[in-house]
């Protein structure tokens, strides 16, 4: 099946496996409701696969706890449960040091990866763009993590300055801007004001007649 998955050429896929599937485009509710059937007090899943997706976060305690038990019923819609795996959880959740915490979520990933509760058919590529020669502080979360487009992520807002080898013209050019907008919107309230104004005085005036 390659490195990509591609939904309108899947049924052809499968059908070179042996398997006949009927596709079907589905609202995320009506998924979720046959994820989660229920014949009485039991789950009686009402699916044979679900192709989802899930965005990364810069810390990976979120990706991590989809596959405890916990979450069945919940986002573990695979129903995967492992009381290894929870245990792990619990102790990385409560780890500080990054040093000891990172044996502990590589051995989940691992657990994960040998019992394959989910297939990963797709990595998607995010692609950001940023100019480094006006800004610095531009922050990437790990070896190969993004910049800006990550959950979590907060050091580039927070660590971004303007340069201080930006020229003047740029400086006021970028100084100008933000005057520029901050009068826009001085205006637009200032003409809001007026208009409502002119429209409680036409109403009092109509009510005056």
């Amino acid at each position: 099946m390659g490195t990509a998955f591609d939904l309108d050429s899947a049924p052809g896929c499968f059908e070179q496996l042996g398997l006949q599937i009927d596709l079907r485009t589905m609202a995320d509710a009506a998924i979720i409701d046959a994820e989660y059937n229920m014949k009485g007090s039991q789950f009686a899943p009402d699916y044979d696969m679900v192709v989802w997706g899930f965005g990364g976060y810069a810390d990976p305690n979120f990706i991590l706890s989809i596959f405890t038990t916990g979450q069945i019923g919940g986002l573990n819609d695979t129903y995967f449960s492992d009381p290894k795996y929870d245990k792990l959880y619990v102790q990385q959740s409560q780890t500080i040091d990054q040093a000891q915490r990172k044996p502990l979520t590589d051995e989940m990933c691992q657990i994960v990866y040998d019992q394959v509760p989910s297939i990963i058919t797709t990595y998607t590529k995010m692609l950001e763009a940023f100019n480094v020669a006006k800004w610095t502080g531009w922050t990437q979360y790990g070896p190969t993590g993004a910049y800006s487009f990550s959950n979590d992520n907060v050091d580039s807002y927070v660590n971004l300055r303007l340069r201080t080898n930006t020229s003047e013209s740029d400086s006021a050019g970028a100084y100008t801007t933000v005057l520029t907008i901050v009068g826009i919107v001085v205006a637009v309230v200032v003409v809001l004001a007026v208009v409502l104004l002119l429209r409680r005085h036409r109403a009092g005036r109509s009510i005056e007649v």
